[in-house]
């Protein structure tokens, strides 16, 4: 399963990058503000990188990608891209994966709960 949000991660990595860094990128669906697409991508963005690498910290998949989103928003700015880099993309981006972290701190918590309650009955019904 850790293969299948690998790829999945990849691609949406690959994703972002084209989008961010095209010239004038095409309209998606969705809702029309800016920030809000940051949100839900760096959102995704950290959900399956947390699926992805279920052994690693949440806050260092955190930091990764809040490093990796601003280096991508300052070269928005530069040549030969000269898009318009806004740093309130990158806080809505980070609301994005912040909101992730959250979601995946609490799927990783159900799971260890809900491992220790399968330990407890196996080691009960022994």
């Amino acid at each position: 399963m850790k293969i299948l949000f690998r790829l999945l991660l990849l691609a949406a990595i690959a994703g972002t990058l084209v989008l961010a860094l095209m010239p004038s990128p095409p309209p998606l669906l969705g809702p029309d503000t800016d920030p809000t697409k940051h949100a839900i991508g760096m959102l995704a963005v950290m959900m399956l990188a947390g699926f992805a690498f279920p052994q690693t910290s949440l806050l260092m998949i955190l930091a990764s990608v809040a490093v990796g989103s601003g280096v991508l928003e300052f070269v928005q700015g530069t040549p030969p891209f000269m898009r318009d880099p806004d740093p309130y993309d990158w806080i809505a981006g980070m609301i994005g994966a912040g909101a992730g972290f959250i979601l995946l701190l609490i799927v990783r918590l159900l799971i260890q709960l809900s491992n220790r309650i399968v330990s407890k009955r196996n080691t009960l019904g022994s």
